[in-house]
């Protein structure tokens, strides 16, 4: 087994500083993407590292569909090579910024992240552009293979050195290497690497302020898409008192064992909200709304009927007995019935409107913040990346969300 090579740097690089009519002497970092968009996502959180590590400015890919995404990118990467990801995405770039010239809406195969996310609040920490905005066969490129099978790549230590991930070092093939010296040297103006997926160990740097920051980046969605999660929980709850329950089973791994699922995601619910009710000073007011995001039917479950008693229970209880019904069920398509149509409703042209209702998947992105908004309480499916972003952005933003609440409140 080679040695264990230490890796360390003295901090972060000076971060691009951006003004208002200032320009920027540009040098990209392109990157692949891959997979579902959480995974997706966690690509775009080592893209904004290496970014602002590399004082480079990052060219986001467009956001793909879970199931139209390719598998590029993945471990092993020779699956294909960096050339032929980053042109694929390239291609969906283009198409997605071809959606502002359409009459009529048409299922498109990709749509900005730009659109989706709002990046404004790190524009300090690292510049980004569209991919589709910027003609890159006019840049001289500098093409870097991503190998996670044998490649560590590390943004900072604080103690002198990486610990390797997910037993790579104990088959003998960690290489522990700091991004800004292997990368840094890269002259050309665009850096082309593959996928960022894995091998990539950001442990150090997550407890930092603008680490964190740059995490947060990845999970604030843009007005229109909050303007109509918002909208939509306050048609079955007041002030976003409700709980909400997240329940995958669309694929063969969690369809297997989405009985299971049920029963957890119920217990983890009912404990989430009983620990809520203990810091509510007034009577609870039934019935309680419970949302379910699902990919999966889940009303003919015996599972789901049984956990839905039992929390009908435990909220009588806490209302100190009293009768009639006790939860009310609402989904998306109750709330939300032309996801498409509100999202252009709420944006400020139809033109970005249309951009952002062609993005894929645009019903679980709502479900997700949804679920974040649940003051009452949240249960997840275990093991699922869409549920750890649900959490993840409860954590985030639910101080905003009651802040909102609370001027909503007032008028």
């Amino acid at each position: 087994m080679p040695p264990h090579q230490a890796c360390s740097r003295s901090g972060p690089a000076t971060p691009i500083q951006i003004s208002s009519g200032a320009t920027i002497d540009e040098r990209y970092l392109e990157y692949a993407a891959h997979g579902g968009f959480n995974n997706q996502r966690r690509n775009l959180f080592h893209g904004l590292l290496m970014a602002h590590a590399l004082n480079r400015v990052l060219l986001l890919p467009p956001a793909l569909s879970h199931r139209a995404a390719p598998h590029y990118g993945q471990c092993p990467s020779h699956v294909a090579p960096p050339s032929a990801i980053l042109e694929r995405f390239e291609k969906a770039a283009v198409n997605a910024e071809k959606a502002a010239s359409i009459k009529k809406p048409q299922d498109l195969p990709s749509a900005s992240l730009q659109r989706l996310l709002n990046f404004t609040q790190v524009a300090d920490l690292v510049a980004v552009a569209d991919l589709g905005a910027v003609d890159t066969s006019s840049i001289a490129s500098a093409l870097v293979k991503y190998d996670c099978t044998n490649t560590i790549w590390t943004f900072a230590s604080s103690n002198g050195g990486c610990r390797a991930r997910d037993g790579w070092r104990a088959r003998g093939a960690c290489r522990c290497r700091d991004v800004s010296k292997t990368l840094g040297t890269v002259s050309q103006p665009l850096l082309r690497i593959g996928s960022t997926f894995k091998g990539f160990d950001t442990d150090p740097i997550r407890s930092t302020v603008w680490g964190a920051r740059l995490q947060r980046a990845t999970l604030t969605y843009t007005d229109p898409m909050l303007h109509v999660a918002r909208h939509a929980s306050s048609k079955f709850a007041r002030n976003r008192n409700y709980v909400a329950l997240h329940l995958r089973g669309g694929d063969g791994e969690f369809r297997r064992r989405f009985h299971q699922t049920v029963r957890n995601a119920f217990k983890e619910l009912i404990t989430s909200y009983l620990a809520r009710r203990k810091k509510a000073t007034a009577p609870e007011v039934l019935p309680v709304p419970l949302y379910v995001a699902s990919d999966t039917s889940y009303r003919t479950s015996r599972e789901f009927r049984e956990g839905l008693a039992r929390l009908a229970a435990v909220v009588r209880k806490e209302a100190g007995g009293a009768s009639g019904e006790a939860i009310t069920v609402s989904y998306l398509r109750k709330v939300v019935p032309d996801a498409q149509k509100a999202v252009v409703e709420a944006s400020d042209t139809p033109q970005n409107g249309r951009l952002l209702a062609h993005a894929p998947d645009l019903d679980m992105h709502l479900d997700l913040l949804i679920c974040a908004h649940a003051l009452l309480g949240f249960g997840g499916t275990a093991g699922s990346s869409v549920s750890s972003s649900i959490r993840t952005l409860r954590k985030y933003h639910l101080s905003d969300e009651r802040a909102v609440v609370n001027s909503l409140a007032d008028h």
